[in-house]
């Protein structure tokens, strides 16, 4: 997908004071598989790369620590307001074909 799609803020969590869970509600179906990333922007702000944690049936969920100002933006944003999504992007993994994985990841980014 090419486009963006709108989504609305419809909870949001901060267990800590620079992370924040954010359930959006989307105008259309985005559908991720496990390993794939999605573009989050707000106008004004910027556009970052985010793994979801949930992705299907016009659900979006993120995990977003603040490390800089467009990632600042959404962890404070409010519930109500509206940021857009593109994707998804990158390659994806199967989880079907055994009982046993090994996972490795680093940074930020291992949260699928």
């Amino acid at each position: 997908m090419s486009y963006y799609v709108r989504g609305k803020l419809e909870l949001k969590n901060k267990p800590l004071d620079k992370i924040a869970i954010l359930n959006f509600n989307l105008d259309e179906n985005m559908s991720c598989r496990p390993g794939q990333y999605i573009m989050a922007w707000l106008p004004n702000y910027g556009e970052i790369p985010l793994s979801p944690s949930v992705c299907d049936n016009r659900k979006l969920q993120l995990l977003v620590e603040d490390v800089g100002v467009t990632s600042n933006k959404f962890v404070n944003l409010e519930v109500g307001s509206y940021a857009y999504f593109r994707g998804p992007f990158g390659n994806f993994f199967d989880l079907s074909r055994g009982s046993k994985y090994l996972l490795v990841a680093g940074g930020t980014g291992a949260a699928p």
